[in-house]
Order: C-alpha cells, then structure tokens, then sequence
C-alpha cells in the first residue's frame, strides 16, 4: 500500500478521465459551484456506507443516478487530480520535515561537543 502496487483505480497523479473506485449502485448526482458530487452505495452495503466523490464541472459526467458501476469503471471525462498525488506529496513534505529535525539535531549536537572539547 505505500507504493501503490495494489492495482487500485486512478493509479496516476494526472489524468483526463476518473474511475470509480468501488463496485456499487450510483446514488445520486449533483452540482453545487462549480463541483460534481457523485454518491456511490457499495455492494451489499446500506446507505450509511455510501462514498462521495467531488469532481470539477469543467468535464463530463459519465454516470447517472440508478446506474450500476464497477470498479475502475471511467465515471468522469476531464481534468482530473487524483487523490493518490496528494497522498505522496504529503509523504514527501513530512519526509523532508523529519530531515530537518534530524539535521537540526545533528548541528545541535555537533556544537555542544565542541564546546566541552574546550
């Protein structure tokens, strides 16, 4: 799972078309903005499971209510950045991060052991 080996759905930062991540029955569909929202009910599941994607209006809705979909079934045509981009860039800032601090440390610690060699 840390390196998206998992052959999941949407597997590139950017694409042109958005696949739904689950198996289910699409409940509803909506715009509110400048936002698509689509509601998916996952098999053998009750609404309280349902999953909500957000997509960008500046592309197509390619599901609509009722219908059934499968997993890494293309449910959106547009511009899309997928949440696996954010995932990794947030690895990466918190990589960097704890380098810092390490390195923060390796000078902190470098300074006070030449101070007591004096």
């Amino acid at each position: 799972k840390v390196i998206h080996k998992e052959g999941t759905a949407n597997p590139e930062y950017f694409a042109e078309t958005y696949q739904s991540e689950l198996s289910g029955t699409v409940d509803s569909t909506w715009m509110s903005g400048n936002r698509y929202f689509i509601q998916v009910i996952p098999e053998g599941r009750d609404e309280e499971f349902a999953q909500t994607t957000i997509l960008g209006a500046d592309g197509k809705l390619l599901v609509k209510t009722g219908d059934h979909i499968d997993q890494a079934q293309v449910i959106y045509q547009g511009s899309v950045i997928n949440k696996i981009f954010y995932v990794d860039m947030s690895r990466l800032l918190l990589l960097i991060v704890f380098l810092g601090i390490a390195w923060l440390v390796h000078i902190a610690y470098q300074r006070e052991h030449k101070q007591k060699k004096y």
